[in-house]
């Protein structure tokens, strides 16, 4: 395999490597910019298509789209070449972020949301293949610290720019803001990028992994979110929700063991090193997602600040957020 990047890397000129990374690693920062840079907006949001009993479906709608789509994507990169298909899902996601910002209600808007979260789907894993092709075995580690500071840097300055945003523009922008970004990796990779895939893999693509997984996902999440207040707990609908999530739950686990291309082999849980990741990443996200989501909305209508002061709770200004008398201007919709 690292003689083969090497041949394929040998036949590139420096620029072109470098340029060829840059867009790729665009694309792969918008997907992760996307996960963290809606939350400031959303107090304003959802002030605006009175939304609230549907805030966290928002986000959701995004993540599920984004998780369940990343393997399809990433199988259909060894069939079709990953230039094609990288610019297939910034297509995806860049539809998906002109209909957020026209949305005009919260169903259109959630639904965009998913359209957006595929898009992310394929830019995630794709973009780091591409990448991967590019560098050797030895240089991969050094484009592994850059993409995770990409991450990182992300998931700081997306609240910041989101909330910037929505005081500065509208809520509209922090969807639109995406299309210059987005534009430009799609030209550089479009034109700068040479597709490094000669042989092609057929695969057999494993849809009833992915309907079982989508299926168990989304009932559960709206079981949870649904319950207690939409309907009562113990009602037939949230009790249908959670049985119904975990027939899913058994039937995904079982068709991924008999599928000839699973959707999440399982055999890749025998490594300790992805067991103890895997457990320290459900907690880690179920904490940071939730912070992310639902801080800026307290900062915003329970202390009354601006969604800049909100981007900047995770930072060292988090306490400016404090001002509990609203600024000239801001209007209170709770």
């Amino acid at each position: 395999m690292t003689a083969n990047v090497t041949a394929y890397a040998a036949q590139l000129s420096k620029r072109r490597i470098v340029l060829t990374t840059i867009g790729a690693i665009a694309g792969m920062f918008l997907a992760a910019l996307d996960s963290t840079i809606v939350a400031t907006a959303m107090p304003t949001i959802i002030g605006d298509l009175h939304g609230i009993d549907h805030y966290a479906w928002v986000f959701t709608a995004y993540l599920l789209a984004e998780i369940a789509s990343i393997p399809l994507w990433g199988r259909l990169a060894d069939m079709y070449g990953r230039k094609r298909i990288f610019l297939i899902g910034m297509v995806i996601f860049l539809a998906g972020s002109v209909f957020c910002g026209f949305s005009t209600s919260m169903l259109q808007l959630i639904v965009f949301r998913a359209v957006q979260g595929v898009g992310a789907g394929c830019l995630l894993p794709v973009a780091q293949t591409i990448v991967a092709d590019l560098y050797t075995l030895e240089q991969r580690a050094k484009l592994s610290a850059v993409m995770s500071a990409v991450f990182g840097f992300s998931s700081v300055i997306g609240p910041l720019i989101g909330g910037f945003i929505t005081d500065q523009l509208s809520w509209h922008w922090v969807f639109f803001v995406n299309l210059p970004i987005g534009i430009a990796a799609f030209i550089l990779v479009k034109t700068v990028m040479i597709e490094p895939i000669t042989e092609r893999h057929r695969h057999r693509l494993d849809w009833l992994g992915m309907a079982t997984l989508l299926g168990w996902t989304i009932l559960l999440v709206f079981a949870l979110e649904m319950g207690g207040r939409d309907y009562a707990w113990g009602s037939p609908v949230i009790i249908g929700a959670f049985v119904s999530s975990g027939i899913l739950l058994v039937a995904f686990i079982v068709a991924e063991r008999r599928a000839v291309e699973p959707l999440i082999p399982f055999s890749l849980f025998r490594v300790p090193a992805l067991r103890a990741a895997s457990v320290i990443s459900v907690p880690l996200g179920m904490v940071m997602f939730a912070i992310i989501s639902f801080l800026p909305l307290f900062v915003q209508v329970v202390l009354r600040s601006s969604a800049t002061d909100a981007g900047r709770v995770n930072g060292p200004a988090w306490s400016q957020c404090g001002d509990s008398s609203p600024r000239s201007g801001e209007s209170v919709w709770l």
